[in-house]
C-alpha cells in the first residue's frame, strides 16, 4: 500500500511527509516502545528517504510529557499551540523545500 500512495505522489508532483506521533507516556516518563518497532521506524525513515517522502518522527521529546496527554494518546487542548510550535520546529526543513 505505501508504495502505491508514494507513486500517486510522484505521479502527481506532490511531496508526501509522513509523522510519527508519540505515544502517550508512562507514569514514570518512558514512551512505550520496543526494540523491533525501533528497527522498522529506522527502516522504513530509510525506505521513505530513498523514495523522496520526508519523514518526522516525534517520538522521544523530552517538551511532550505526561501532563500533555489526556488519557489517550491525545494533547490535552491547553498544550495544543505549544504542541504545534514544537511539531512547526521539528517539520521546519519540510517547509523551506
Amino acid at each position: 500500500f505505501l508504495p502505491l500512495i508514494l507513486d500517486l505522489g510522484i505521479d502527481q508532483d506532490i511531496r508526501l511527509v509522513f509523522v510519527r506521533v508519540q505515544r502517550r507516556p508512562e507514569a514514570d516518563g518512558n514512551i512505550p516502545g520496543s526494540e523491533s518497532l525501533d528497527r522498522y521506524i529506522q527502516n522504513l525513515n530509510g525506505y521513505l528517504n530513498a523514495s523522496n517522502a520526508g519523514f518526522i518522527d516525534m517520538n522521544g521529546n523530552p517538551d511532550i510529557r505526561l501532563e500533555h496527554y489526556l488519557d489517550t494518546d491525545h494533547i490535552t487542548p491547553n498544550y495544543m499551540s505549544a504542541y504545534t510550535d514544537i511539531f512547526f520546529q521539528k517539520a521546519r526543513s519540510e517547509f523551506d523545500r
